[in-house]
């Protein structure tokens, strides 16, 4: 649809946004791209019906597509691409990707793989069948006789007419494998005469194992369904040969035998093949499918034991060389109208998808363990990635948790694949979802599918806008098309990767679905909003078309649609749309990113095409604010509906002109503008040779100066009894880069991301940093690192002696030593910063070079120096003169002032009051330390990491939140519970105590959650965006750990926001009779700041050192050791830690008595040896551990890390800071490990004078 459309479509009074004066419109470019019609090598394809004209017509058009498909390269596929470019031009299909397995035949299922199949002792990966007539059947393990290992297969067939018993696998070598050698060990106890036991083996498939055989493309290139070839083998006559073209069956026998011994057989199954007639050969890479072992009876009985069996291919193609062979005829089957795509499913486990693997030389081949590590050098290749059956090689949870693991598309066809996709769209992440058939035998009528709108039938554009998410999904057979905008004008999909932006003062907003044919009477249209059902409809009839109107509550809501059947089966469903709030924008106005294009039309991912990064409404200079973060010279076009015509556009300092018609903007392909009065509607391109761009719209007043260096200020205020520096310095670095193992000689030192891997391959980043200007001694040095990836290890910091590397120059082999680790930055979560305290290494002025490593095997990526925003920063703070005796007991508040527009870091202040009076009673706030809630329609998900717990009466849903209360120094005379509400309820909320505070945030669900005790009171009636309170006094009275239960006794969900949304979490208020007692409030903070900073204001008298440390010693401690699991240590006098064998120690200290707010928490241990390591620390959430029973097979899991130690001497006390663990009295559980395959050795509670400890200082 043209800009002019848009234009008509405003002039006729389109409905608009209920609480907005206009509404956006989904439109499109129209390039009129023409097709590359790559030249096509077609041997005899049948003739198929050719897809409808609006998919072969150039421009934009619907291609059904498949982007999991499997060929017979596959270890576990029956079939060639031949017979898939037929069957799937037979369903209308307009494109294929071409996903085949890590390893190709060498992928491994159960250890076992195409090219090398055994059945031995067991059935894995051998199914059971019959066949015919039987009136008796054996199919069953036997004990004897036995040829080798300790079970033999016993089969055995009975008929008065013909059946067989057998078993089979689906596949062998493929016949590029050299001489494939089949061998086996028959046992035959009864053979009547025209009956029988055999092996076979077939190419296109067994008639007697699968009705309709898959059938082959022959070496003439004549692709044949249905056709096949079976080649047996067998004693006695069971199993009849034929010389029909199509249903060939070619017998041989295996000579003589002798009954009740075994007779072993080796067969040369290549030599077979000159038995098939030329014109009846199959292709080359084909493989061998449906391998058998069968007793068959024909009027008689057929009884044998078979073992030993084995079939191997003598010279397996290596994976690489099967990939650059795939290549090279993978498009052999392509026409105008239909193509296949060479990809690639990565991984042995967490199956991932690579795109674009059109391999033309084996050193481009890449293996995988965990295919989610590809993701990440798929995206750095310039496409997307997508993530495949969660729940199968990944688990749901793990899918959850980590976002997708990071990729642009999830696998969502299943039903329990979309609840995963529902909660991780409710984390506010846009991952768009497709579903796919990962057939690996065809595709028939009815799979899924994934129908793209794009402007050619193109690899780069298909791609483009699935990355877009302009797509919906369906059965390859539905009839219609699913249109899903912000309007029923729109003829075309919204494109789903780009949020709506939207005032917060906006209540709703509108969505519209058009299903335009193919949907039955009785089905199902859902309308689902943030997870749950938000309106179901009837069709009534073929076709749907309705327009919603979308509660929008909270930061962000997303809406979708799905279609079903009347018993709940999916027919399809559309992407989803998200709505974002921007504080202070004015009701009139909203936007989002229409469409991105990219200079090659390449780089379309998460990691470098972002769309919009940052959003701010300035009211003071009636402007707004966008920061763009896209691929250099990108086309960015905008939608912005304003009531006003904008006075000036700026980009990047620049001033935007303006277009003077809709065609000249629409013709445009550089920076420009052009507003629509009658529609009120400002149309924005934007080009810049950054990559990051600072868009200022100004509809009155002056535009803000924009700011491009984050200057950090931090100025606490003293007692003039010492000389402080006036705050601390921000150091960026002068280099940065890292490396790679598999790719030794590259250099990586100009990219915008840096990326540490344990392993396929191993990465590490490299920093250096001038610190210079330093005028006292150096208090603190923080290393400041921003993550773009959620990882529950994170990452190490480590010293780098040497400061002659080269950031353009270093590789993977000329890389610096690293030396001993400075710390551990604990689990990680994306979008956020983590610091290291690495004042240890930098003492004063100099150079200081970093290297980050980490210990997972899931690669993670920070912004480089060279990304502009969120770089690595080194902040170091300084003191003059003598030690300070400030009174400053309050922490700093950092005040956020705006930059604009949308600059990288706001500039923080840092204004500690103090107060000189005595205040006699006083009001703790306590924000959760874990909260989540659970689903009784999903059982067995967590959902810890969303931004908001939930209750509803039906189905259950329940949430739960724990507080760790302490530093009450009096008598509690109330505490409350406040809960800030997201939505309108007549009946609203009930609070109850749970007395089990074991609980995990990341682990609780429906199905292991604690139960609820008794109830504390209800909210009564609540209104969307407002606080209520519950007393529960009687619940908290003192220091402790309290859990609670939120519910409701209404069948409309209620949502309140969580401790991850930042502001509006959860509050506990703890009122005491004698203080002082602190508030911690939550301060806002800049975008990207890591924790929100606590800001302790309490009234104190000036005149006295607040501060004190009280010493806790282990109530319990010991160590597991992996090579004796069973084995308990609990009265050792050390404690040990290994990387091999695995030894870890653990301790427990029961924390009481403390009468303030901790500013520190250090666990103090012994060294009786050395280590260049050092040791790690974990949190430890379970606390039902005992020492004299733990061992290795019943430890408990460790938790994040939270401290280290770097390296240190034998006979020396080592301290770890872990204030960020200990917060208050409580008991805490530590776990001590070590990469170090070096053993190290510390004293435990039951050495003499040695012991262990925890340090804790508190201020009151």
């Amino acid at each position: 649809m043209s800009f002019k459309m848009f234009h008509l479509l405003f002039k006729h009074k389109i409905p608009s946004i209920t609480g907005a004066s206009r509404l956006f419109l989904k439109f499109s470019p129209v390039p009129f791209l023409s097709y590359v019609v790559r030249l096509v090598i077609l041997f005899s394809l049948i003739a198929v019906s050719a897809p409808d004209s609006t998919q072969a017509a150039p421009g934009w058009s619907w291609y059904k597509t498949d982007t999991h498909v499997h060929s017979s390269v596959s270890a576990d596929a029956f079939v060639d691409i031949g017979i898939h470019a037929q069957a799937a031009q037979a369903q209308g299909y307009d494109a294929l990707f071409l996903s085949d397995h890590n390893g190709g035949s060498s992928f491994q299922i159960n250890g076992l793989t195409a090219n090398h199949m055994v059945f031995e002792d067991t059935y894995t990966r051998w199914d059971m069948g019959t066949y015919g007539t039987l009136s008796a059947t054996t199919n069953a393990l036997a004990s004897t006789p036995v040829n080798t290992g300790t079970q033999s297969l016993h089969l055995a067939s009975s008929s008065s007419s013909t059946g067989e018993t057998y078993v089979w696998t689906a596949r062998g070598p493929n016949l590029r494998s050299g001489n494939i050698i089949l061998k086996v060990s028959i046992y035959p106890t009864r053979i009547d005469a025209g009956s029988g036991v055999y092996v076979s083996a077939s190419i296109g498939g067994d008639p007697r194992v699968v009705t309709t055989p898959y059938g082959y493309t022959t070496a003439a290139g004549v692709v044949s369904p249905g056709k096949s070839t079976v080649l047996v083998w067998q004693l006695g006559s069971g199993r009849a040969s034929s010389s029909a073209p199509n249903a060939r069956v070619i017998t041989r026998s295996l000579g003589s035998y002798t009954l009740n011994t075994w007779n072993t057989y080796t067969i040369n199954v290549s030599n077979a093949l000159a038995s098939i007639p030329a014109a009846d050969l199959p292709l080359d890479y084909n493989g061998l499918v449906h391998l058998k072992m069968a007793a068959v009876a024909n009027n008689g009985t057929a009884d044998a034991y078979f073992d030993t069996y084995s079939i191997d291919a003598s010279a397996p193609v290596a994976p690489a060389s099967e990939y650059v062979h795939r290549t090279s005829i993978v498009d052999d089957f392509n026409t105008s109208t239909f193509q296949i795509f060479p990809s690639y499913e990565m991984g042995q486990q967490k199956h991932s998808q690579r795109f674009n693997f059109g391999i033309t030389n084996s050193s481009e081949y890449v293996s995988y363990t965990y295919g989610s590590d590809g993701i990440v050098v798929t995206q750095q290749s310039g496409y997307p990635s997508q993530l495949n059956h969660p729940g199968t090689t990944i688990t749901e949870q793990e899918a959850i948790q980590n976002q997708g693991l990071g990729a642009d598309f999830l696998e969502v066809y299943h039903p329990e694949w979309v609840s995963a996709w529902d909660a991780i769209l409710q984390q506010g992440v846009q991952i768009i979802g497709g579903w796919s058939s990962d057939t690996h035998s065809g595709v028939g009528a009815g799979r899924p599918a994934t129908f793209i709108y794009a402007p050619a039938l193109d690899f780069d554009e298909l791609l483009h806008s699935y990355y877009e998410g302009r797509v919906y999904n369906a059965t390859n057979n539905f009839t219609g098309q699913m249109i899903f905008n912000l309007n029923s004008a729109s003829q075309d999909p919204y494109p789903a990767r780009y949020p709506v932006y939207v005032s917060d003062a906006q209540a709703t907003a509108n969505a519209s679905l058009a299903v335009t044919a193919g949907l039955l009477a009785s089905d199902n249209i859902r309308w689902v909003r943030n997870g749950n059902t938000l309106a179901t409809d009837i069709a009534g009839t073929t076709t749907y078309q309705s327009t919603k109107s979308i509660s929008l509550t909270g930061a962000t809501t997303y809406v979708r649609a799905e279609v079903s059947r009347s018993s709940g089966t999916l027919r399809g469903l559309t992407e989803p749309i998200f709505f974002l709030d921007v504080p202070g924008l004015p009701t009139d106005k909203s936007f989002h990113v229409e469409r991105i294009v990219t200079t090659n039309n390449r780089f379309y991912n998460k990691m470098f095409t972002k769309g919009i990064t940052a959003a701010s409404w300035s009211s003071a200079n009636s402007a707004l604010s966008v920061t763009l973060e896209n691929p250099a010279n990108a086309l960015i076009t905008l939608l912005i509906s304003s009531n006003s015509a904008p006075q000036q556009v700026m980009a990047n300092g620049s001033a935007i002109g303006a277009s003077s018609t809709l065609a000249n903007f629409e013709a445009a392909t550089a920076s420009t503008r052009y507003y629509d009065a009658a529609a009120d509607l400002l149309y924005l391109k934007v080009k810049r040779s950054a990559t990051i761009i600072n868009v200022v719209i100004g509809f009155g007043g002056t535009l803000p100066t924009p700011t491009r260096t984050p200057t950090n200020t931090r100025t606490p205020t003293v007692t003039p009894t010492a000389t402080l520096s006036t705050g601390p310095v921000t150091f960026l670095p002068v280099a940065d880069t890292y490396v790679r193992s598999t790719l030794p000689s590259n250099n990586y030192g100009t990219v915008t991301t840096l990326r540490a891997d344990a392993s396929s391959p191993i990465e590490r980043s490299y920093l250096r940093f001038n610190v210079q200007g330093l005028g006292g001694t150096v208090t603190q040095a923080t290393l400041r690192i921003y993550t773009n990836n959620n990882s529950n290890i994170g990452f190490q910091a480590s010293r780098v002696s040497s400061n002659t590397w080269g950031e353009t120059t270093t590789t993977y082999s000329n890389a610096p030593a690293v030396s001993s680790l400075l710390g551990s930055s604990g689990a990680t979560t994306g979008g956020t910063w983590k610091t290291l305290d690495v004042t240890s290494y930098v003492t004063g002025n100099g150079t200081f070079s970093f290297a980050l490593s980490t210990t997972s095997n899931s690669g993670m990526t920070f912004p480089s120096r060279e990304s502009g925003a969120n770089a690595p920063q080194l902040i170091v703070s300084t003191q003059t003169g003598p030690s300070a005796t400030s009174t400053n007991t309050g922490a700093p508040t950092f005040t956020p002032t705006a930059t604009s527009p949308g600059g990288p870091t706001p500039t923080r202040t840092s204004t500690p009051t103090l107060t000189a009076t005595s205040n006699p009673s006083g009001s703790l706030t306590f924000l959760p330390v874990s909260d989540s809630y659970v689903n009784e329609g999903s059982p067995t998900i967590n959902y810890g990491t969303s931004t908001t717990v939930r209750a509803d009466a039906s189905p259950v849903l329940r949430s739960y939140l724990r507080f760790n209360v302490g530093s009450v120094g009096g008598p509690v005379t109330r505490a409350t519970l406040r809960i800030y509400t997201n939505n309108n309820s007549s009946i609203g909320f009930q609070a109850s105590r749970v007395t089990n505070n074991t609980w995990g945030e990341t682990t609780i669900t429906y199905s292991n959650a604690p139960a609820v005790g008794s109830l504390l009171g209800s909210s009564g009636a609540t209104s969307a965006g407002t606080w209520k309170t519950v007393d529960v006094t009687p619940y908290v009275t003192g220091n402790g750990t309290f859990s609670f239960a939120l519910s409701t006794t209404s069948t409309t969900a209620m949502s309140f926001p969580s401790r991850e949304a930042g502001a509006n979490a959860p509050q506990l208020i703890v009122e005491t009779q004698s203080g002082p007692a602190p508030t911690v409030i939550p301060t806002n903070t800049s975008p990207g700041a890591a924790t929100p900073t606590r800001t302790s204001t309490p009234a104190l008298t000036a005149t006295s050192n607040p501060s004190g440390s009280q010493t806790f010693l282990p109530v319990d401690d010991s160590y597991v050791n992996a090579s004796s699991p069973a084995t308990s240590y609990g009265t050792s006098t050390t404690l040990r830690m290994d990387a091999s064998p695995i030894l870890r120690s653990y301790l427990r200290f029961n924390v009481q008595g403390l009468g303030g707010t901790v500013t520190r928490a250090r666990l103090r241990v012994f060294a009786n040896s050395a280590s260049n390591l050092g040791s790690v620390v974990n949190g430890v959430s379970n606390n039902t551990w005992t020492e004299s029973t733990l061992n290795y097979n019943n430890a408990p899991a460790l938790g994040s890390v939270i401290g280290s130690s770097g390296s240190f001497g034998a006979g020396a006390w080592v301290d770890i800071d872990i204030t960020a663990y200990v917060t208050g009295n409580g008991t805490y559980n530590l776990a001590l490990t070590t990469a170090s395959s070096t053993a190290i050795s510390l004293a435990s509670r039951e050495s003499s004078g040695n012991a262990p400890q925890l340090i804790i200082e508190t201020s009151p």
